[in-house]
């Protein structure tokens, strides 16, 4: 088999309808799996926990006013 007969025989397999398709049907599947790997969800929005606002401390009482028993004294 000389070089001629080797590049007409290439041709002629590179030609045939079965391999192209198997070639496209390789090039297909590749191209799912690569996108599969790549694939990554969007992640979830995180719940926020409300925290309760802290109680609101009491206000300082005043010096109660002397009643008036404590002033007729």
């Amino acid at each position: 088999m000389n070089l001629i007969q080797l590049k007409d025989l290439c041709i002629a397999v590179l030609k045939d309808w079965r391999v192209i398709v198997g070639a496209l049907v390789f090039i297909i599947f590749s191209s799912l799996a690569g996108y599969v790997i790549r694939y990554r969800r969007k992640p979830k929005p995180k719940k926020v926990k409300v925290k309760a606002a802290p109680a609101p401390k009491p206000a300082k009482k005043e010096p109660a006013e002397e009643s008036d028993e404590d002033a007729k004294s």
